[in-house]
């Protein structure tokens, strides 16, 4: 899957930030914190020995309620825009797959892809995943957006895109 640092290392560059050259951290070790918001233990490609930045995070908290789930994340330093590359890079990699088999009643077709971007934040996309399963489908999204080194996910089961992308960035009593 060499594909996410190849991605990682065109579209985010080396960050250096003022007195830290030569310096490289180690991650700080935070076992407590709920796993990150983007994993894709179905994908074949979705390889997180190659994600970097999940170790990175300083703090992460889960809401949820009925048909959204949100993941705030405060990342260390210069972090948040890594973070939201390596969401990208897995969204890319993870764009199509399949799980389990035409025999297997838990088997699936997972189509993933980023439909909007720079809706809100430093930084944002908005991510349509639909499960396949004969001869229903299920569609659903999740809206991320990053505010320097915080990165918040919004996911949802039972809204519309456009419906989504609002409550990632306004209050949610304004989103109908």
């Amino acid at each position: 899957m060499g594909g996410y640092r190849r991605w990682l290392a065109a579209g985010v560059g080396l960050l250096l930030l003022p007195g830290c050259a030569g310096q490289v951290a180690a991650p700080v070790r935070r076992d407590n914190l709920p796993a990150w918001a983007w994993q894709m233990p179905h994908c074949l490609a979705y390889q997180p020995g190659e994600l970097e930045a999940a170790q990175h995070r300083r703090s992460a908290e889960v809401t949820d309620r009925p048909g959204v789930t949100e993941q705030v994340e405060e990342y260390e330093a210069g972090w948040g825009i890594r973070a939201v590359a390596e969401i990208r890079s897995v969204v890319q990699e993870c764009g199509r797959y399949e799980y389990g088999g035409a025999h297997d009643p838990s088997g699936f077709l997972a189509q993933n892809r980023v439909v909007e971007t720079a809706f809100g934040g430093d930084e944002s996309l908005l991510v349509e995943t639909v499960h396949l399963v004969p001869p229903a489908s299920q569609t659903w999204y999740a809206a991320v957006v990053r505010h320097g080194d915080r990165v918040t996910t919004v996911r949802t089961s039972d809204r519309t895109a456009a419906q989504t992308r609002c409550l990632a960035v306004a209050e949610p009593a304004t989103c109908t």
